[in-house]
């Protein structure tokens, strides 16, 4: 998943456009990267954790769900090119389903043991801190520019 991911960015960069197609517009391919790969570095970070925790299920459990959750932006981006309408929201068509399933995660630990872990919480609000800080901090810095046209060259 992690190479292909990778390779399948770097060429969306290379090209000024996603490979399906369903994504294209005005916006800058290297501004753009940056989603796709801060979603990889999350899914491995977290499916590294959740390998070595594999012992102890519930930590486990925990980890691979937010692993699987930090894969999603990915197909709810391609709505965006399926439907003309939700081009004009595309933030939105992401934060939102992404919000309701770190919603719906932290939900279901406190439904089920009556509270929320820790690591629960550390890791929902870095993943919904995280969509901002690259969209308005780090994707439009010159320095993400420059690195992320040197991994296209």
């Amino acid at each position: 998943m992690i190479p292909l991911g990778y390779t399948t960015c770097i060429n969306m960069v290379r090209r000024g456009f996603d490979l399906s197609g369903d994504l294209h517009g005005e916006q800058d391919p290297a501004y753009l990267a940056i989603f796709p790969l801060g979603d990889l570095l999350m899914f491995a970070i977290l499916l590294t954790a959740a390998l070595g925790y594999r012992r102890r299920p519930e930590m486990h459990r925990r980890l691979m769900v937010f692993a699987n959750i930090a894969l999603m932006p990915a197909p709810l981006a391609h709505w965006i090119g399926h439907a003309p309408a939700l081009a004009a929201l595309p933030g939105a068509i992401i934060a939102i389903p992404i919000s309701l399933f770190l919603a719906a995660a932290v939900g279901w630990e406190f439904r089920t043991i009556r509270r929320v872990h820790p690591l629960t919480w550390a890791i929902a609000g870095s993943m919904l801190l995280s969509g901002p800080l690259r969209a308005v901090v780090i994707g439009p810095s010159a320095w993400w520019h420059s690195f992320t046209n040197w991994l296209a060259r």
